[in-house]
């Protein structure tokens, strides 16, 4: 199989976040504990997000989503994630165009860090977990401090501060010869990569519109989304699932780079770590551009955190979280899980995965690094395998078609992949103009 682009260590590029991709755990948003009020001169993340649009207009275009084991096509040029820009919230949730709440990657204390690599065990299958993991009460409990939690904002997540991101780093507007196509969240393109093996049918719909070439995207929350998200804040066992995602990244971090931290300075960081409540508020995001096909995007994406910075470049880590791999059904689980992992990393350029697991009750009971570039290999063999190029082919061909539908300068265009799962589909919505981005350009 040709690969976009070949193996790499820990050099890569940066960056990634976003999505509901945006919190890309096995979370779910929690309902939401109010933090401290502030109100000063910082935008904070919190505008309500379009709602869904029911039908206004013929469908202009459909592309078809082919079966996945389809005849093989030709390879697809992809380009190589070049950052762009960096932008911050604080434990109040308010925007800094800076890098101030980056945080960098410590191992979480008493536990020894495996790399699992293509080729170990069955496809798609993670290291044997240790039958001895760390012993109580070194084991990290993920329950901890869950009564103090300030999540982050329920919802998806707007554009707004990513064209603020992108103004204030001096890359937006974009130059007179503009070869940008399209300005999205990571998550957005990631559902692109996904749609091919999608087997949940979820469903969700995207709001675009043209603005001087350029086509910019946002998603819209849709009755089931909405639906989900009331069911899971009714659901005690599902708010404190996606709690146990922010707490392992919590356990993994630190606000210092190590190299930076005196000895003595580390084991207090350790323990503040242990002790401090998760405040999801806080978030760092990078901004960059890559090319998929004959399609340039310029994307926004959360970071988890950062292993190191050299030569100028910070090499970004993704983290995860999921239950011990034990049965048949675990491992279809975590193979139709490495996907989206994948997509999300290989579109920001992120080389390492730290992956969490943890038994039923929220307990850590294993980390393992996994690198992007093998996560295709890891599934190769196996039953339910996906190609990443055939991905990356319906991605292109998709975001092409999509840009040529959407044509009109200020037309607001709904896009959608919806029941019965044929393709995506392409709407103009007569008489509707995307007053609200519009309106927002002019005043960033």
């Amino acid at each position: 199989m040709n690969r976009p682009y070949p193996d790499r260590d820990r050099r890569g590029p940066p960056p990634d976040r976003n999505d509901h991709d945006h919190r890309h755990h096995e979370r779910p948003h929690p309902a939401p504990r109010s933090a401290a009020p502030r109100r000063d001169h910082h935008p904070r993340r919190n505008a309500p997000p379009p709602p869904p649009i029911t039908r206004a207009g013929p469908v202009i275009l459909s592309v078809p989503v082919p079966k996945p084991n389809g005849a093989p096509g030709p390879p697809v040029a992809v380009q190589q994630p070049t950052e762009l820009a960096v932008f911050s919230y604080d434990q109040f949730g308010h925007f800094h165009p800076d890098a101030s709440s980056l945080r960098f990657w410590y191992p979480p204390a008493g536990y020894t860090v495996r790399r699992a690599v293509a080729g170990q065990g069955t496809a798609g299958t993670p290291l044997p977990h240790p039958p001895h993991p760390p012993p109580v009460p070194d084991r990290i409990d993920l329950n901890a401090q869950f009564d103090a939690y300030v999540p982050s904002a329920n919802g998806i997540e707007p554009l707004d501060n990513l064209l603020r991101g992108l103004v204030d780093g001096q890359v937006w507007p974009f130059p007179a010869r503009n070869d940008v196509h399209v300005v999205t969240w990571r998550g957005i393109a990631t559902k692109f990569l996904c749609a091919l093996y999608d087997n949940h049918r979820d469903g969700w719909e995207l709001g675009a519109v043209r603005y001087n070439g350029t086509v910019f995207m946002h998603e819209h929350v849709t009755p089931a989304r909405k639906a989900d998200e009331d069911a899971m804040k009714a659901d005690s066992r599902r708010a404190r699932m996606a709690y146990w995602g922010y707490r392992f990244e919590q356990q993994c971090v630190l606000d210092t780079a190590l190299s930076e931290l005196a000895e003595p300075d580390r084991a207090l960081a350790e323990e503040e770590r242990r002790t401090t409540a998760v405040n999801a508020q806080k978030q760092f995001c990078s901004v960059f551009t890559t090319k998929i096909g004959s399609t340039r995007l310029v994307m926004g994406a959360e970071v988890d955190c950062c292993l190191d910075v050299s030569g100028g470049k910070r090499h970004y880590v993704e983290l995860k979280t999921n239950k011990c791999v034990r049965t048949p059904g675990d491992h279809r689980a975590w193979r139709a899980k490495l996907l989206r992992i994948w997509a999300q990393s290989f579109l920001a350029g992120v080389p390492t995965i730290m992956v969490g697991f943890r038994d039923n009750d929220g307990v850590l009971v294993d980390v393992q690094e996994l690198s992007t570039a093998d996560l295709p290999r890891m599934v190769r063999g196996s039953a339910d395998a996906w190609d990443p190029m055939a991905c990356l082919r319906f991605a292109a061909n998709a975001l092409e078609k999509l840009r040529e539908a959407v044509r009109e300068e200020g037309v607001y265009y709904v896009v959608r992949w919806a029941h019965p799962f044929t393709g995506i589909e392409v709407e103009r919505v007569d008489g509707r103009v995307e007053e609200r981005l519009a309106g927002q350009r002019k005043e960033i």
